[in-house]
């Protein structure tokens, strides 16, 4: 199923003050829509700036990853936030991201979703959807955040290449039913507005405890690649920064900012 998010469609019903209300760039082919989003950012685009493409050529995942992005298919979306916050406030924008993610998707499929540490969406343990913070700092001051997602909606198994058949999925080939990407992307973004006033309230525990239930790894023993070390241990909470708490066997506390969970015990 191919269809075609243009902005107008975006809008319709869309329940929303701010995000999908104020200027919104859709492109047929977009290298990435975060570079997108950043070149508009450092020219003053305001808070709720969207860039949305059909296919991105050179779509960004974490760590120098490539973001698949088959046409007319899936969701890429990058938004434009000024938050007022400190850098270090930045992990708990992925986590509130990834919350909001989850909640949108569940409406169209419910069963099996779950969130990985700390911004991959799962369906039945493979990847539906992935988020990519980016900033632009200096000193302790954030000029501007783009949060970037990727939502593979209605592509089929051949979509993907050879090596992401067998760890990546979509919401039609969970369920059998396609989905109107834009009816999709305007929960994302009621979804999206709804937790990011709750984090600028200051309430980031109600995000937390959500992304918690929601977790794949609470409670269980994990193996996490933290710049060129691993850490092993159980994945006990998350503290109120956002960042994941591991407890190791020999009952040392190790505090993870980023990283990977490479592997589930």
């Amino acid at each position: 199923m191919k269809d075609t998010l243009l902005p107008n469609e975006i809008r319709n019903s869309l329940k929303t003050r701010i995000f999908g209300q104020k200027e919104m760039y859709h492109f047929t082919t977009a290298v990435s829509t975060n570079d997108i989003a950043g070149d508009l950012g450092r020219r003053g685009a305001p808070e709720g700036t969207l860039v949305i493409a059909e296919t991105q050529t050179g779509g960004k995942g974490r760590m120098g990853r490539t973001w698949h992005s088959p046409p007319g298919t899936g969701i890429y979306l990058s938004i434009i936030l000024r938050p007022g916050i400190v850098p270090a406030g930045a992990n708990k924008i992925t986590l509130m991201t990834a919350v909001a993610a989850a909640e949108a998707v569940k409406k169209f499929c419910p069963d099996g979703l779950m969130i990985k540490w700390p911004n991959d969406i799962l369906i039945n343990g493979k990847k539906a959807a992935g988020i990519l913070t980016t900033m632009d700092t200096s000193g302790d001051s954030v000029h501007y955040v783009i949060v970037g997602i990727g939502i593979n909606v209605n592509a089929g198994p051949e979509s993907f290449p050879g090596d992401l058949r067998d760890i990546a999925t979509s919401l039609f080939m969970e369920t059998g039913m396609p989905v109107r990407r834009e009816i999709l992307v305007r929960e994302f973004l009621e979804s999206f507005e709804c937790f990011y006033r709750i984090l600028l309230e200051g309430d980031f525990r109600v995000i937390r405890e959500i992304w918690k239930e929601q977790s794949n790894i609470m409670g269980k023993e994990v193996t996490a690649e933290v710049r060129d070390c691993t850490v092993s241990g159980k994945a006990v909470d998350l503290d109120d920064e956002g960042f994941l708490l591991v407890r190791d066997a020999a009952g040392g506390l190790h505090r993870i900012i980023s990283g990977d969970i490479i592997k589930i015990h």
